[in-house]
């Protein structure tokens, strides 16, 4: 008699296949997502946009705050473009200027005609609390750029031709992004600055006086001290010579130096493995010559020299890392992690042209300026 079962290869669907646990957090995903509409705030978005048509003060006041693409809707960021254009020519901005500058552009009945405009006017009486709606949109905008950038990670998780550590990276550097995005600087007066600045002008000048003459942090070195005054926040040092003159073990040095000042140091280097590097700086401990360990010939006492050497380095706050062609991304990535782990205050790195500007699908680009590095978010610094 022919069995009568079903086989389970054919008969039940794929789905029906999956580990239960993986089945009820997909559950949980899709009643998160699916159904339902993106975060917005329509009416919020009707009174700005009537505001700015009835005032034109108001545009000052929510520049800063507000993108076309923090609109929810293609006829709210159609209008919003128009009002961006007449301010930035100094147009006056109102209904009328709105509605032919629409037009000039062909985009009036993708704002939604000239009777949308009228009403947009009508529902609002003053730009009296446009700053606190526009922060609403903002939110409801930041809102659905999280959805998305999560969406995309869902999407990379699940897709088996993209490497694992390249979405890690993407996820990262996609919420990275919103925050940079949201959490610009502003404007500052200097009357704000200018006693804070004295203060540290003045304690400056103490230092001078009282201490060993620097006012930063020690190199280690007092003829670099002395031309720099010391490592100071937001430095970037860039050290430049011919091949052979000493330059990682000038970076050793003085990433030792800061760790026994207590200052957290991360050492990327793209040259040396991590041994290498910690051999290096046991031999400047020690004060024992680097021939003579990769050579093996150490006598008894070098042996207590650089186990001593090997105690202090035990109990110093440096983090190396020896990625061979880091990209600047990745860079920036790690160093966020080390600051919010280990409080990190002096990056080094060695050396920069080694450095990559992207790491996509395999394709690396080699030797970018120095200029790449300063202007990367995040990894601004001394290093």
């Amino acid at each position: 008699m022919r069995d009568q079962r079903p086989n389970s290869s054919r008969e039940y669907p794929s789905r029906m296949r999956q580990n239960p646990a993986q089945m009820r957090e997909d559950a949980g995903m899709s009643q998160y997502v699916f159904g339902k509409i993106p975060p917005q705030a329509l009416s919020l978005e009707e009174a700005v946009l009537g505001a700015l048509m009835i005032d034109r003060e108001a545009m000052n006041i929510v520049s800063d705050l507000l993108t076309p693409e923090a609109f929810y809707t293609p006829a709210h960021q159609a209008i919003y473009q128009a009002i961006m254009r007449l301010h930035d020519q100094q147009h006056p901005v109102d209904l009328l200027t709105v509605t032919e500058e629409l037009r000039k552009c062909g985009e009036l009945e993708r704002a939604g005609g000239s009777y949308y405009l009228v009403e947009l006017t009508n529902r609002v009486a003053s730009a009296a609390n446009i700053e606190y709606h526009s922060r609403i949109i903002q939110q409801k905008h930041i809102q659905r750029q999280i959805i998305a950038t999560g969406a995309k990670m869902v999407k990379d998780g699940y897709e088996d031709t993209i490497d694992c550590f390249a979405a890690l990276q993407n996820a990262e550097q996609g919420l990275f992004a919103i925050t940079q995005n949201t959490l610009s600087r502003s404007s500052t007066k200097v009357a704000s600055l200018a006693f804070s600045t004295f203060k540290q002008i003045e304690q400056n000048a103490l230092k001078a006086r009282t201490g060993d003459g620097i006012t930063g942090k020690s190199s280690g070195i007092a003829e670099i001290d002395a031309l720099t005054g010391g490592w100071h926040d937001s430095d970037l040092v860039i050290l430049a010579a011919r091949p052979g003159m000493g330059k990682t073990g000038f970076a050793l040095s003085v990433a030792i130096n800061a760790a026994k000042c207590g200052i957290p140091v991360a050492f990327f280097s793209l040259e040396m493995a991590n041994m290498q590097l910690v051999m290096r700086m046991m031999a400047t401990l020690g004060e024992v010559n680097g021939q003579k360990m990769r050579d093996g010939k150490l006598s008894d006492e070098d042996l207590m020299v650089l186990a001593g050497a090997a105690e202090q380095l035990h109990n110093l706050p440096i983090y190396l890392d020896d990625t061979p062609g880091i990209s600047i991304p990745e860079m920036r990535a790690k160093c966020r992690r080390l600051k919010r782990q280990h409080d990190i205050q002096l990056v080094i790195v060695d050396y920069l042209q080694l450095m990559t500007l992207a790491r996509r699908h395999g394709k690396q680009k080699r030797q970018p300026r120095a200029g790449s590095v300063r202007h990367q978010p995040g990894l601004e610094g001394p290093g």
